[in-house]
Parts: C-alpha cells; sequence; structure tokens
C-alpha cells in the first residue's frame, strides 16, 4: 500500500507524462479496499468511467464528482454529480461531505488535480479548501489523495506539504 495504516493524506506530484496512469493506478489500488470518491477537473465522468472500466477498476464502487462537464444545473447519474464549474468550491465541498458520510467501511476521496482547480481559483482559496477538504477526509477516517501535475509555486506546495502525511514524486 502506498500509504502506512497511520497514514491518511497523500500529495502526490507528477509529471504530465505520468499523470493518467498515475491516477488510474492509485484509484485501481484504492479501490480494491474500499468505496470512494473521485473529484475531476480535469476529466470528464465518461471518459473516466470508460478508462477505468479498460483498466478494471470497479466504477461501481466510486461516487464521481465531475466538475469539467458543462450543464445548465448540477445534475446526477446513479454514480456521478456534475457540477461543471470548477470555481465553484462550496457545492463541491458539500458534496465531498454528502458522500462521503454516505460511504459505509473503508473509503477513500481522490481529487484530481490541484493545478486545474488554480486555474479557475486564485491560490488562497485553494490552499483554505484543501485544507477543509483534508479535515474532512480525516474526520470521516478516510483515506485521500491529492493529485498535482507539475511544480506548485513553492508556497503552495509546502502548505500542502504540511496538510499530507506522505508526499510523493511520480
Amino acid at each position: 500500500m502506498v500509504l502506512k495504516p497511520e497514514e491518511k493524506i497523500l500529495l502526490v506530484m507528477t509529471n504530465s507524462t505520468n499523470y493518467a496512469e498515475t491516477a488510474t493506478n492509485l484509484t485501481k489500488l484504492f479501490s480494491k479496499s474500499g468505496s470512494g470518491i473521485y473529484v475531476s477537473v480535469n476529466k470528464p465522468f465518461e471518459t473516466l468511467k470508460q478508462s477505468f472500466i479498460r483498466n478494471k477498476i470497479k466504477v461501481n464502487s466510486i461516487f464521481f464528482i465531475d466538475m469539467v462537464t458543462k450543464t445548465n444545473d448540477a445534475r446526477k447519474d446513479s454514480n456521478c454529480l456534475y457540477l461543471g464549474n470548477p470555481g465553484d468550491l462550496t457545492s463541491v465541498s458539500i458534496a465531498i461531505d454528502q458522500v462521503l458520510s454516505s460511504i459505509e467501511g473503508e473509503k477513500f476521496v481522490i481529487f484530481d488535480t490541484i493545478n486545474t482547480l488554480l486555474n479557475y481559483n486564485n491560490e488562497s482559496m485553494v490552499i483554505r479548501f484543501m485544507h477543509a477538504l483534508v479535515s474532512k477526509i480525516r474526520n470521516e477516517n478516510a483515506r485521500g489523495i491529492l493529485l498535482s501535475v507539475g511544480n506548485l509555486k513553492e508556497g503552495m506546495e509546502s502548505q500542502l506539504t504540511q496538510f499530507c502525511d506522505k508526499n510523493i514524486t511520480v
């Protein structure tokens, strides 16, 4: 396992070449031992779903929050909530809260990616959001993966590192 039993939050820094494989492998690993939430700010739900199915990942054990697909209103499928606005941190926070508290047993949250969120929100808002997200994950006794593609600004990286139990570069 990537995390020791006492570790809950993993910050994963990867490059654009390894990004898709890294996200897929981590999702596959975490979904083997529980159910969770995959928050996507990069790829639409349908694209992720097809990729995960090809990679033999149990998509029925994952609830997706799609912040990419543009819709007139937030809409929900059986295992996906479409928010379509990466700037709406309040809605995604509420959605994560509701879904996370409804999952039984081992649970996880994968946030894909911090960098894309920075295209829609200022740095201090993203840091506050990530801090709140990490707190929710810990309060629910879940595990969390925060993905970053490429380098974050030094100040932001050092703050996020403080929230996490372990940091790896892939």
